[in-house]
């Protein structure tokens, strides 16, 4: 009994532990020339696994399991697969923080690198090499997590090796992300490097992808890799593979450099990068990274703003910094018409109507600050509306747009005219007609737009 209750014990402890410290993975390849064999090349193999030296559990898996499957046939190779054991442990560079940032996060991870030389037969399609588990960190802020053990999502990393058909002349050696790690503080403005280097000077395109869930294994090591097609993890709370961190965030597709506004939650967020590579303009492959991105709970001084603001019914606009206050020790406001305000959040009333370029200044002529521009467009006086004639079943209805505009011209018009069983519930016309086939009382909806950026609703 003892023995069984300790066994036991065990498969939890290792269930707890081996998800919580595995933070992403890339697999790259190296031709090195001819194989030792005719019709074969040699290619080194390496999958590189990342670990966030703070959360604790396991330390860096000793050995993985690598399966190698022929593209043309969708089957292991011969002796596939095959047990790695760890090459070396370095650690990931940090960009330093801001010496004025709040709550600095502690940033320290490692890198454990499985190497491998192998020689491949040529052949059409190529070749995958696949590491899988079964788990993530608990808890994902953009993935499906449930806890230990298996019952969230997986990870497969993998490498895809082009064959004659991807690549009828020369070789290949796969793009390389470049490891270094920078702190992301949520709400706020950041960057994050996911550029990679190519070693044959081909051309390279990224885009964000889905992450790739583990394979039929629920085991979180010495895992015999599924073959190819892989399924995607499960995104939640509204995040998508292309869309991972919000819609405050981008990628640059050709520097593969992550910036803009941080989630508004702090977690950890799955971000996988995805490389298409061009050689002469044609796709000859393409390489992956998959990586859980920590946004933490800090600050840095931030000036935001909307990129666009509109004032159709008045010369008064409210402003404020729509990042957080924290580390701010002041603001400096240039409306674009010559006046200024060190309020956090200023009232100013245009004397005239136009476009103005707004500029807001946090934490001006100190070492900490940073700046922001947007568009004020004043155009007050637009006034949305409109008549109709005709209330009879089967009998057209004519409606009038009798919109006005002190500034501009109206130049879009959208009608919803409450009729959902109808196919011709809406009209971009200006002055439309409907016909209701069922007597009742139908609730109309009227946009209308103009060329100064007014849009209102009646």
């Amino acid at each position: 009994m003892k023995k069984f209750l300790v066994f036991i014990s065990l498969i939890f402890i290792f269930s707890d532990v081996f998800p919580a410290h595995i933070t992403g993975g890339e697999m790259i390849y190296q031709y090195l020339g001819p194989g030792s064999t005719a019709n074969t090349k040699s290619y080194r193999i390496t999958l590189k696994l990342f670990r966030d030296e703070t959360g604790g559990g396991a330390a860096m898996p000793g050995v993985v399991r690598i399966g190698i499957f022929n593209n043309d046939n969708n089957g292991h190779i011969s002796l596939s697969p095959f047990d790695i054991s760890l090459t070396s442990v370095s650690q990931v560079g940090v960009t330093p923080p801001p010496i004025c940032m709040s709550n600095p996060p502690t940033l320290l991870y490692t890198m454990g690198t499985y190497v491998f030389v192998i020689d491949l037969p040529n052949n059409a399609n190529g070749y995958t090499a696949t590491y899988q588990t079964c788990c993530r960190i608990n808890s994902l802020e953009n993935v499906l997590t449930q806890g230990p053990p298996a019952q969230g999502e997986g990870s497969t990393y993998l490498c895809r090796i082009p064959g004659s058909s991807q690549l009828p002349a020369g070789n290949n050696s796969s793009p390389q992300f470049r490891t270094v790690l920078s702190p992301v503080c949520y709400r706020g403005n950041f960057t994050f490097d996911f550029g990679a280097v190519d070693p044959d000077g081909d051309s390279l395109v990224y885009s964000f992808c889905n992450a790739f869930n583990r394979g039929a294994s629920v085991n979180a090591s010495n895992v015999t890799p599924t073959a190819p097609p892989y399924q995607s993890v499960t995104y939640i709370n509204g995040y998508s593979g292309s869309n991972p961190l919000g819609s405050g965030a981008i990628l640059n597709t050709q520097t593969g450099m992550i910036s803009g506004i941080a989630p508004q939650n702090a977690g950890n967020y799955v971000v996988c990068v995805c490389i298409n590579e061009y050689r002469n303009g044609v796709l000859i492959g393409q390489h992956r990274k998959d990586f859980i991105l920590p946004v933490d709970d800090c600050a840095i001084p931030t000036s935001t703003l909307n990129p666009v603001y509109t004032s159709c019914d008045g010369f008064t606009v409210n402003f404020q910094n729509l990042a957080p206050p924290d580390n701010i020790q002041s603001y400096y406001w240039e409306f674009g018409d010559g006046n200024t305000s060190t309020l956090a959040a200023p009232i100013h009333t245009y004397a005239v109507a136009g476009d103005y370029v707004l500029k807001l200044v946090v934490n001006r002529g100190l070492a900490c600050t940073d700046s922001a521009t947007a568009i004020v467009k004043v155009y007050p006086g637009f006034f949305p509306d409109f008549t109709f004639a005709g209330q009879c079943q089967n009998i057209p209805v004519q409606f009038n747009d009798i919109s006005t505009a002190n500034y501009g011209i109206i130049n879009k018009w959208k009608w919803n005219f409450g009729d959902v069983a109808s196919p011709n519930n809406t009209s971009t016309l200006q002055n439309p007609t409907h016909i209701y086939n069922t007597t009742g009382t139908y609730n109309i909806s009227f946009v209308v737009e103009s060329d100064k950026g007014c849009i209102d609703t009646v």
